[in-house]
């Protein structure tokens, strides 16, 4: 089932394209001594409270850019995000079919690290914001399709196999906060290695949307 691009996937899909072009150009490699930075994580993301009676995390994609200069302990970061969540057992004998949850989101952070540590190998950071969040669960069924298939040895022959089909859709985008940390090794000038681990709490309608990923990175 095809789904309307919103204006918040097409910001995801840019900041996502921007970031992953610019780790491939020399400029990128430039900016060691500027203030702008860029990031790209990899994500396996934990759902608590009451998502987690329904969902659990599979993977997730996060990037951005972020602002600090030499001498503030504190900068700017702005960020979009993928999430993904299987529906559980739970889930499924409720609704009677399989599915995922999707949580696309593009947030603005403060982020605070000490003077000093701009020079260390080891960088750590608290991060904290808020960000608007779209959530889509969709329902999933599995169905078998049939046909024939030809091969130049033996000629047509009967073939098929299951394919997973949306059923149904739910999209709802809510403002939500975040808060958390990072820690990262400086790999080479510009170059930094990092894990982060932040909490996500939406306001969705009935309950929150709770999750806590876990991005592991680079930083340049």
């Amino acid at each position: 089932m095809n789904r309307k691009i919103s204006l918040l996937d097409c910001t995801l899909r840019m900041t996502m394209a921007f970031a992953l072009l610019s780790a491939w150009t020399p400029a990128a490699l430039a900016i060691g001594g500027s203030p702008f930075s860029m990031f790209l994580a990899g994500a396996y993301p934990f759902s608590l409270g009451p998502t987690h009676t329904y969902t659990n995390g599979e993977y997730g994609i996060t990037g951005g850019f972020g602002y600090q200069e030499a001498t503030w302990p504190i900068g700017l970061q702005f960020e979009g995000m993928t999430y993904r969540f299987g529906l559980n057992d739970h889930a499924t004998s409720i609704l009677g079919s399989d599915g995922y949850m999707q949580m696309t989101a593009g947030t603005a952070d403060v982020t605070w690290m000490p003077e000093q540590f701009r020079q260390e190998p080891l960088k750590p950071r608290l991060i904290s914001g808020v960000g608007i969040y779209n959530r889509v669960i969709h329902t999933t069924e599995t169905r078998f399709y049939g046909g024939s298939c030809w091969d130049p040895w033996y000629g047509y022959y009967p073939c098929g196999g299951t394919e997973d089909i949306s059923t149904n859709s739910k999209s709802e985008t809510k403002m939500g906060l975040n808060v958390g940390g990072s820690i990262g090794y400086q790999l080479a000038r510009g170059t930094e290695l990092f894990v982060e681990v932040r909490y996500h709490h939406i306001f969705t309608s009935g309950k929150p949307t709770q999750f806590l990923p876990v991005n592991v990175g680079l930083r340049w």
